[in-house]
């Protein structure tokens, strides 16, 4: 729930990332136009991203760049529940803010098998706050489902619930779903792709 202010470019290269923030991020990050690079996930959990989990925290003026979740030959594999996000992988308050924020050069590549949800989008999997100035450019998603759960994918957000604003944003990404479920008879398939918003509830 702190201040934080980014002061110098990030490079992650050669070290193993964990999201910082284990519980849920309330605070103000001013990233003053610096840059956070190369930022290589070994694995998917509840919340994926850079920030994990945010409630009704502030993100400004960050630059992401080079962020790998899995990689085409290598995709990471989900059984449970999943939102996934390169900034954050659930946004969950109508306060919370992320403005002027920038993610290129960028992949996310996994399979889920769960039978409840799985949400993607480079900014995040689902969002419930304001976002106005975005760019997002040169990111690839490739997302497999084994199973019935619900899966929203979306350019910038996965699921944008009806709190949730977007303005301003230059999305450019390459989507790729495989629907590879075995056990699909007498289930309801609810799928929803977009190349900005996958639902907006």
């Amino acid at each position: 729930s702190g201040n934080y202010v980014l002061d110098n470019d990030l490079d992650f290269t050669g070290v193993a990332f964990a999201s910082p923030f284990t519980a849920s991020f309330s605070g103000y990050f001013d990233g003053q136009n610096h840059t956070i690079s190369n930022v290589t996930f070994s694995s998917i959990t509840t919340y994926t991203g850079i920030f994990g989990y945010v409630s009704s925290g502030i993100i400004k003026d960050l630059n992401i760049e080079n962020v790998t979740i899995g990689t085409e030959a290598a995709p990471l594999n989900m059984i449970t529940s999943a939102r996934v996000g390169i900034l954050a992988g659930y946004v969950s308050s109508s306060t919370a803010s992320i403005e002027n924020v920038s993610i290129t050069n960028s992949q996310i590549n996994y399979t889920s098998s769960s039978t409840v949800q799985t949400y993607t989008g480079a900014v995040a999997g689902e969002f419930r706050g304001s976002i106005l100035g975005l760019t997002v450019d040169n990111v690839s998603m490739n997302v497999t489902s084994t199973s019935y759960g619900k899966v929203k994918i979306g350019g910038a957000v996965g699921l944008l619930n009806e709190d949730g604003r977007l303005k301003e944003a230059n999305v450019n990404v390459d989507i790729h779903f495989t629907l590879a479920g075995a056990a699909l008879k007498n289930r309801d398939v609810q799928v929803n792709v977009g190349g900005v918003i996958g639902d907006h509830n």
